[in-house]
Order: C-alpha cells, then sequence, then structure tokens
C-alpha cells in the first residue's frame, strides 16, 4: 500500500491514512468529523476497533461526530446528543440508549415503544391490561427498547401482530393494541406472522419512566 497513490486506495484505507496523518502531528484533542461514513460494513467494524485502540493507547481525547447511534455506543465513553442546535442529553453511551431524559432522545436511540398512561397503585393501565411500574400515581410515559419486550403465552397483554420483517439478526414485529403501536424484536424462529395474536411481557426493570414535562436544554459539562 506504501507504494501507491492514495487516490487509488479503498475508502478504508484512505481512512487509515488519514487518521495516521493525523496521529503524526501528536495532537492532544483529534477531532474526526463522520470517519467512516464512506466505508463498507465490514471494514467499519474493523476500523472502529482500530480508532478504539490506537487512541485508548495513546490516551489521546477525541471527539467524533456521527449520525450511527452503533457507532456512537462502541466508540465513545460519552455521547453528547444534539438535536436543533442543542446539546440535549450528555451520559454514558449506556444510559442515552436505557435512560433517555425524553420521547427525542428515546427515538434517536432506537426506543421505538412509548407506553403512555395512568400509574395507579403501581400498575400502568395501558390497553387494557396493567402493568407493574415504579414511581409515584400519576399520568406517565414509560420507555422500553423493542428487543426488551418479551413475547409471553401467560401474560395479560394481547397484541396483534401487523408486520414481520426478517432483518437478518432478527423478526423486527410491528404491533398493535388498541391505539398503542409497538415494535418488538424476536428470534427469526419464534416470530408469529401477520395478523396473529401475541401476548406480551415488559419487564418491570427495562421499563424507564420518562422525566415529566422536561424541555429540551443544554447539558454540556464544562
Amino acid at each position: 500500500m506504501s507504494a501507491r497513490a492514495v487516490r487509488g486506495l479503498s475508502g478504508g484505507e484512505q481512512q487509515r491514512v488519514a487518521l495516521a496523518r493525523a496521529l503524526c502531528a501528536e495532537p492532544e484533542l483529534l477531532m474526526l468529523d463522520e470517519p467512516l461514513a464512506a466505508v463498507d460494513a465490514n471494514r467499519r467494524e474493523a476500523l472502529r476497533r482500530l480508532i478504539v485502540s490506537v487512541t485508548d493507547q495513546r490516551e489521546l481525547t477525541t471527539l467524533i461526530i456521527t449520525h450511527d447511534r452503533a457507532e456512537a455506543a462502541e466508540l465513545g465513553q460519552r455521547i453528547a446528543l444534539m438535536l436543533e442546535g442543542r446539546i440535549i442529553q450528555h451520559a454514558p453511551p449506556r444510559e442515552l440508549f436505557e435512560r433517555p431524559t425524553s420521547a427525542a432522545v428515546a427515538r434517536f436511540f432506537g426506543v421505538t415503544n412509548i407506553l403512555r398512561g395512568h400509574v395507579r397503585a403501581g400498575l400502568l393501565d395501558v390497553g387494557g391490561a396493567s402493568l407493574p411500574v415504579r414511581g409515584p400515581d400519576g399520568i406517565a410515559s414509560f420507555a422500553i427498547r423493542p428487543e426488551a419486550v418479551m413475547v409471553c403465552a401467560d401474560s395479560a397483554f394481547r397484541a396483534g401482530v401487523v408486520e414481520a420483517v426478517y432483518v437478518g439478526t432478527h423478526v423486527r414485529l410491528m404491533l398493535i393494541c388498541g391505539t398503542q403501536r409497538l415494535e418488538v424484536h424476536v428470534a427469526a424462529d419464534e416470530a408469529p406472522q401477520p395478523g396473529d395474536e401475541v401476548r406480551l411481557s415488559f419487564p418491570a426493570d427495562r421499563l424507564w419512566r420518562l422525566p415529566a414535562n422536561r424541555e429540551p436544554e443544554t447539558v454540556w459539562e464544562q
């Protein structure tokens, strides 16, 4: 590769050259703007590991801009989510994926299920079924990731299957229960068909209560 012009290299090789050039200056801060956007999926994974390895070895503070949430989770020790020009949550990756501060943050990080209802005596009334939840009584919204919802034969929560799409690693189910739409991920060999009725279980420790009436705000830490 050393004998070839940069313009003759593949996208992944060009990104390696760009990273090497940046590191030659021994910067105190490395800034990468969508560094893997033009790289194919297989090489993107290898480059992610390379970036993490090199920056860790050099103890180099690195700021990476990306629209890929999986990439952000793998590369970042902390993620700052910016929407409409404002940083609205700044935290370790797991918090943004599982403990979002608003419905907008939840949806950005793939939490498509927002259950809204009234909590009474620790039970959330949704779709005619009562789900055990944490927190005080009153109107509330709960977020849960689609992979956390379980198909469970003995549950009282029923939903109809609208769509079942095989996406390689799992089947993505689109369900409806009254006015509540849900997304659930199941193993391919366990997937029901459109038109079927399924029963669902929502583990209480995976239901995250969204803060009430929270407006987007800048939370960047100096």
